[in-house]
């Protein structure tokens, strides 16, 4: 396997749906955990959590 082959192979990148997004904010809302903690619990970065709860913060 090449370089460029391998790179590939493993730039393997999750994508979220906007649902399960917003869902994800509403739990930091709403559960009274942090935000580290919640995507701990969903398995998820919490990179993926802060620009949605910058982004509902600017538009409200």
């Amino acid at each position: 396997m090449d370089k460029d082959a391998a790179r590939s192979a493993t730039k393997h990148r999750q994508e979220y749906t906007p649902d399960f997004k917003r869902e994800a904010v509403n739990l930091v809302e709403t559960s009274g955990k942090s935000v580290p903690q919640v995507a701990r619990d969903l398995s998820i970065s919490d990179c993926i959590l802060y620009p949605e709860i910058f982004e509902k913060q600017t538009l409200s």
